[in-house]
Order: C-alpha cells, then structure tokens, then sequence
C-alpha cells in the first residue's frame, strides 16, 4: 500500500494526487525513466571474412615489389636477365608454398605432396642455371625422402592409427635414419667411398631417445607422476 508523503492518508493504487491535500503521487516502481541508460545498447556487428583467394592475391602483389625491383636493376646493370633469375624462381618457389599451405589447409596430404613437387621443382632449376654443377643428385633424393615420410606420418596420424608419444618417437627415429641417408647421399654425390662416420653419433642417440619415449609412456605410473611433477 502507499501513503500520501504529507498528510499520510492510504492512497488508492493508481492514484495521481492526495485525495485530500492533493499533494501529487510520487511512485518510483511505478514510474518509468526517461533518462537514458548508463550503458549503449549492444548491437552485434557483421563479421567480415577474407576469402583465401583475395589473401593470396594480396600476399602476390606483395611479391611483386621485391620482383619488380630485382628484375630491373638486373636489367639495368646486366642488360639481360642473370642473377635476377635466382630471386625470381626463389619467390615464385616461397609462394607457391605459401599459397598451398593456406589453400589446401584441410588437406594437408595433397598439400605436402604439393610443396614437394614444388622444391623438386626449383632445385633442378637451379642445376639448371648453374649448368649441372649443382648437387642435384643429393638433394632430389633427399627431399623426396622427406616429402613421404612427411604423408605416411600425416596419414597415420589423421586415421588416429598412431598417439601423440609415439608420434614423437617415430620422428625421433626418423631424424636419426635421416642423417645416415644424408651422409650417404653426400659421399655418392662426391664420388666418395661410403662409410659411415658422423651420422652413427645423432642416429645412436635418437634411437635410444625415441625408445625412451616409448617406454615411458607406455607406463601409465610413470605418466601420472610427470604429470603431477610438471602440473599437466
């Protein structure tokens, strides 16, 4: 109930004044604000999306810069196209890198499979430009190598065939079985007897890391107390 601030006679609900000193009603509940509220109204703005497409073609046009630059002082020092060439395939090279990892995101096979062909690419490029005397027969090989290890394990891992630790340790093991083939890589492309020297020292120590890994988490013991030490 309300009461007449004044004289203090029960007011009828709704009542405008005092029905007997008419003094006006004052009902704040009943009252309705004209003032504005302390904070704006939120509103929730579009979001705009670049297209991958309009991406690229901005990160192209960023290349054109250093491009254009090199071709014309190649042309104004050289009067025809030489070194410039190298940058040239260099950029086209780091692109089409570029454009495949953010094109083809969702499929990382066909995107490996991409960048590989891409370095194969430019590096029989540069045995070209450099009349064969390049390492062509060291570095094709090794790149291919790369490239399938690179799908096999992605596809592995994307049909959840191998866990994360074990992941790990294959890469381990990979890495040490990856310096033993640049080691012999190397000495056939210099024509060099091929024995096994440096490579024996990282291949030796991946192997025993990569069976540590392994052993270590397989051992759910062993996985709760790092996890309690490290505060995982």
């Amino acid at each position: 109930m309300a009461y007449c601030v004044k004289c203090g006679v029960e007011l009828e609900p709704g009542a405008k004044k005092c029905p007997l000193c008419d003094t006006p009603v004052v009902l704040p509940f009943e009252q309705t604000s004209t003032f504005d509220k302390p904070y704006p109204v939120y509103v929730q703005k579009p979001k705009f999306k670049i297209e991958k497409s309009t991406s690229m073609i901005i990160v192209g046009l960023i290349f054109l810069v250093p491009l254009l630059i090199t071709v014309i002082s190649d042309l104004t020092i050289n009067k025809a196209f030489t070194w410039s060439l190298f940058v040239i395939s260099s950029l086209l090279a780091f692109y089409v890198i570029i454009t495949s990892i953010v094109m083809l995101g969702k499929r990382p096979v066909l995107s490996i499979l991409v960048i590989g062909l891409d370095i194969e690419a430019f590096l029989m490029f540069i045995n070209y430009m450099t009349h064969g005397t390049w390492f062509l027969p060291f570095a094709l090989p090794l790149v291919a190598i790369i490239v399938a290890f690179s799908i096999i394990l992605t596809v592995l891992f994307r049909k959840h065939v191998v866990t994360i630790p074990t992941l790990v340790a294959i890469i381990m093991l990979f890495a040490g079985i990856l310096c033993i083939i640049i080691e012999v890589l190397l000495k056939l492309a210099l024509g060099s007897p091929v024995v096994l020297l440096w490579s024996l020292y990282p291949f030796s120590t991946l192997l025993v890391l990569s069976i540590v890994v392994l052993i270590v988490f397989r051992n759910k013991s062993i996985v709760e107390k790092l996890k309690k030490k490290f505060f995982i």
